[in-house]
């Protein structure tokens, strides 16, 4: 009981603490239609490696095969009930 307690003191206290605080409104973000064609084209670049270790990260790579599992047990050690 004594740790419910505590949880709910503490939930309040920080719900306190938090509510005079107001959060500022980020500044506005300057669309990308308004930059000029040599900084869009600046930005294509410095994306190309990006965009080729992603695509090289997410195309399926060929599996090596698989070689056959062998058709008879192995002498030696089993499963221990061949006597």
């Amino acid at each position: 009981m004594a740790f419910l307690d505590f949880i709910n003191n503490r939930n309040a206290s920080q719900q306190q603490s938090v509510a005079p605080t107001r959060q500022q409104q980020p500044a506005p973000q300057p669309s990308v239609e308004s930059l000029p064609a040599n900084v869009k084209a600046q930005a294509v670049e410095a994306a190309r490696p990006a965009a080729q270790l992603m695509e090289k990260a997410t195309t399926p790579s060929p599996t090596p095969p698989v070689p056959p599992a062998p058709t008879q047990p192995a002498r030696g050690r089993g499963l221990g009930m061949e006597r």
